[in-house]
């Protein structure tokens, strides 16, 4: 199971439409706050999560400050963001 954490619906459901093409059978999840992830996370058992860095008023790294804290059963866990230059 695969969690999308992303404040834009469109950036979230262009993000599930490209798994889907690489892994038709995965079942996705979708969040628009660190809040909403962190309710999907407990009830699922979330296998991989995209992870919006610059959410709306809020940081994907409180998500993950959550997950190291709270979700210890997550042994292994990678983050990539690219920062764009303006």
């Amino acid at each position: 199971m695969v969690l999308v954490l992303d404040d834009h619906p469109i950036a979230r459901q262009g993000l599930e439409s490209i798994i889907k093409i690489h892994k038709p059978d995965v079942q996705i999840l979708q969040a628009g706050t660190v809040k909403e992830g962190i309710d999907l996370t407990e009830k699922s058992q979330i296998d991989m999560a995209f992870i919006d860095i610059h959410l709306h008023n809020e940081s994907g790294f409180d998500f993950l400050e959550w997950v190291q804290e709270k979700r210890n059963r997550y042994e292994n866990f990678c983050n990539h963001f690219i920062i764009k230059r303006k």
